[in-house]
């Protein structure tokens, strides 16, 4: 099966498992904000906030290293199990510790037994990382799948079921407990490793320090990634910092499943190219090219229907969100691009250069959202146009050795998409101001995405038929040949 097909495959299987529990995920959280008071949510927020932080420099990225190794040998894989139980098992215990302060730092001492319980997801993780790690390296993604969507649908029902019963804010903490368990008992069953950890690091030494180049990478996107809320938080007016807020929410929203999908995928499938030797800069341009016939319509299609939605969507009052949303929108789809780039280094083996990329972001991005967070909700947003073109650019150039590709052939593989977007947006805001003048809000919002999808479908099809049957081929099966 070629690489193509494999990540084909892949795409579907991690789609349709992500669509699948997420409907149900929405539907049980639906159920249990009736039966939860905010003050439960808020409780819960301060222990996902701090596993989030902790969970990624526990995990220490070893399970990207077994993903991207070379070659696995028994001796490796022991030792490698050996630390991820030393490191998940010292994460859990600081966090244990350090769980009174944690809860009078967030005035919340009610927090302190939750913080304490939701420390027991870094002991279940590393009894996961071995499993899941192969299931990845050998794209056995349809497996994967199917345990993932089980385990949340474990957690969401456990969830439900805890919060029917009057256990508060305990179900938001031991619902993902037990979704966790039962992961952990699939993998087990279904990958089982048979293997006895080894607390002698040394055979497991490269494969230790690619993941923790990976695991502080992925801090410092998260840094990054974070900070503007943060610096406006210190900054704007409370009025400016919720409009732009629901602007960044609203524009990832269309996405963010999407890249998480992507990513699940691009990054094994890279991983076993770099492992077979194939040629990485025709598949790279060409991804970037089709990735960008996604996103970019739909991000630049929501910035252009961005004063029809907003009203109708969340009301007049909220009209200061529209010029934000606009402007990050504008810019997302690099940030996107950005993710997606990291990606394809790691599955690389050039951990260390994309943790010097995600330094390079915790440097430019901040220092822009200090400079834009003095104009407001709107200087913000223009901080994402104007820092993530500087960061991309630095980014590249930087990794122009390893990927093979410059900032010239990255521009000229998204050009076509980029023109079509554009025009698209601009059919879009010309249908919105004409249905504004004659219609109520809903008919000229209807009328603006109808109009957009249109003409982009149309222009797409008519300028470049060959992208489109790429696209086709990436989420349809093959058709299968019955033997004669």
């Amino acid at each position: 099966m070629t690489i193509e097909r494999q990540f084909s495959l892949g795409l579907r299987w991690v789609a349709a498992g992500r669509f699948g529990s997420q409907l149900i995920s929405w539907g049980g959280t639906i159920l249990v904000m009736r039966l939860l008071a905010p003050q439960d949510y808020g409780l819960a927020a301060i222990c996902t906030a701090i596993m989030a932080i902790v969970s990624m420099a526990a995990e220490f990225g070893i399970g990207a290293g077994i993903v991207q190794a070379t070659r696995l040998e028994p001796r490796q894989l022991r030792s490698v199990f050996g630390a991820a139980l030393l490191f998940s098992l010292a994460g859990a215990l600081v966090v244990a510790a350090a769980a009174p302060l944690l809860a009078w730092f967030f005035k919340a001492p009610e927090a302190e037994r939750l913080i304490q319980a939701s420390a027991l997801q870094l002991v279940l993780a590393p009894l996961a990382t071995m499993s899941d790690a192969h299931l990845r390296r050998e794209l056995r993604f349809q497996t994967s799948s199917i345990i993932d969507f089980v385990s949340i649908v474990a957690a969401t029902s456990a969830t439900v079921l805890l919060a029917w019963r009057g256990s508060g804010v305990w179900a938001l903490v031991l619902g993902p407990l037990i979704g966790a368990v039962v992961r952990v008992l699939l993998l087990n069953l279904l990958v089982p490793q048979r293997l006895l950890p080894s607390f002698d690091l040394r055979p497991a030494r490269a494969l230790i320090g690619f993941g923790f180049k990976i695991a502080l990478s992925r801090i410092a996107s998260y840094v990054f990634g974070q900070s503007d809320v943060l610096i406006a938080a210190r900054t704007l007016s409370k009025t400016s910092l919720g409009e732009y807020s629901v602007a960044m929410h609203l524009a990832m929203l269309p996405v963010a499943k999407a890249m998480a999908i992507v990513n699940q995928v691009t990054y094994p499938v890279i991983a076993q190219l770099n492992r077979d030797g194939g040629s990485m800069q025709p598949l790279l341009l060409r991804g970037l090219r089709l990735f960008s016939y996604v996103v970019m319509p739909v991000l630049w299609g929501l910035a252009a229907v961005s004063p029809w939605l907003v009203p109708a969507l969340l009301g007049p009052h909220w009209q200061g969100a529209i010029l934000p949303l606009q402007i990050v929108a504008l810019a997302l789809p690099l940030r996107l691009l950005s993710v997606l780039l990291s990606s394809v280094i790691q599955g690389m083996g050039h951990a260390g250069l994309d943790l010097r990329n995600s330094i390079t972001g915790v440097v430019v991005l901040p220092c822009c959202f200090v400079v834009g967070a003095q104009f407001g909700a709107i200087g913000l947003a223009l901080a994402w146009l104007v820092g993530l073109p500087i960061l991309i650019t630095l980014n590249l150039q930087r990794s122009r050795p390893v990927l093979g590709i410059s900032l010239g052939n990255a521009l000229r593989a998204l050009s076509k998409p980029l023109a079509l977007s554009a025009a698209m947006a601009i059919c879009v805001s010309l249908t919105g101001w004409w249905g504004a003048a004659h219609w109520s809000a809903w008919p000229t919002l209807l009328a603006a995405i109808f109009v957009g999808a249109l003409s982009y479908l149309g222009l797409f099809w008519l300028l470049d038929r060959d992208s489109v049957h790429q696209l086709l081929r990436l989420v349809r099966p093959a058709p299968q040949v019955l033997p004669r």
